[in-house]
């Protein structure tokens, strides 16, 4: 009797797993039949995939296939039509959708869609029809579709991070010799060159190498792209704020972020960095800056950033658009080499 419960406890128990793993079989199944339908749907008549997406959408509305194909669909369809109010409405439920589906999808579902190059995509879709709006005096319209795409981007850029929380910042693949000693483009030894005390603002000081400039921005961007984020804009107003300050610092030898006069061996305040590239860029903005003095690459300065902190946050700041970079050699200053770097919201 006792053998005869055994065996019925055994068997029930083996018929629970069964039926578990049919279930949770039959569940993938019809994931996987829902996105193969919406798929042949997407190939032959992509308003209609749009219909039916929406009627699975009311039923199942966990499901996260119909709002891939939604996404898709409108997105695609914005770029070719004649009017451009339609065609922002057709953008701004794209990234809707976009959106519920990032909440939706669980990973191997978004590696089926390849999900992390098609955010990309709508980043790069997003810019193209606010360019256009802006051409049409709707920049209001194109703000709009900015900040929905930054929280699509924000809400995969945390998922990735819940994904793999041990995961570091991503590295930069541009090869450059972490040895590599600047070759100055201008004369080393400037002394200041004059550029003390508050700016105008029409200073124009020399970097001592452009390219280098431009390296340490491309790893910038680089990284910024690895998290889903624009890429910063390079703006010659910031750049010649940047360099001024660098001239600054050398030739009054102090390395703070606000302006100083060395006047009689003491440093005396000047003006905040907010006033001072205020003078370089006259337009209304938020500005950020930091500083590297010492590093003799683009390399060297870029790891230093990334180490720190704050200027890590700075760099990796969402909401940043612009920037200028200075660099400046100076053989008689304490340092020798001093990087500045300023970025702006627009």
């Amino acid at each position: 009797m006792h053998a005869y419960k055994h065996v019925k406890l055994y068997i029930m128990k083996n018929l629970t797993l069964l039926i578990a793993a049919l279930l949770i079989s039959m569940a993938a199944t019809a994931g996987g039949w829902t996105y193969n339908r919406l798929n042949r749907l997407y190939e032959m008549d992509q308003w209609r995939c749009v219909n039916v997406s929406k009627r699975i959408m009311k039923r199942a509305p966990e499901k996260p296939s119909p709002f891939y194909f939604v996404a898709a669909v409108y997105n695609e369809k914005q770029k070719t039509h004649p009017t451009i109010k339609t065609r922002y409405m057709m953008m701004s439920k794209s990234l809707r959708y976009a959106t519920k589906f990032e909440e939706l999808g669980d990973l191997d579902m978004m590696s089926e869609v390849n999900w992390g190059a098609y955010v990309l995509q709508l980043r790069d879709d997003t810019d193209a029809i606010m360019r256009d709006l802006d051409s049409h005096n709707l920049s209001y319209l194109a703000d709009k579709l900015d900040r929905k795409c930054d929280n699509l981007l924000l809400l995969h850029k945390k998922i990735l991070i819940v994904e793999d929380p041990d995961e570091g910042l991503a590295s930069t693949t541009i090869e450059i010799d972490p040895n590599e000693e600047i070759q100055n483009e201008t004369p080393s030894n400037h002394e200041g060159a004059g550029y003390f005390g508050l700016a105008s603002g029409n200073e124009v000081a020399p970097s001592a190498n452009k390219i280098q400039e431009q390296k340490l921005l491309e790893m910038i961007n680089e990284e910024r792209r690895a998290l889903f984020m624009k890429e910063l804009k390079w703006n010659n107003d910031l750049a010649r704020a940047a360099r001024y300050h660098a001239y600054d610092m050398a030739g009054q030898e102090y390395t703070m972020n606000d302006s100083y006069d060395r006047i009689n061996g003491e440093l005396i305040f000047v003006a905040d960095a907010q006033e001072r590239i205020s003078q370089f860029q006259k337009k209304k903005n938020v500005y950020q800056q930091d500083i590297s003095v010492g590093t003799t690459s683009a390399l060297n300065t870029f790891k230093k950033w990334m180490s720190s902190d704050q200027a890590n946050e700075m760099l990796l700041n969402e909401y940043n658009r612009s920037v200028g970079i200075g660099l400046v050699h100076d053989e008689n200053s304490p340092y020798g080499y001093y990087w500045v770097i300023v970025l702006g919201e627009k």
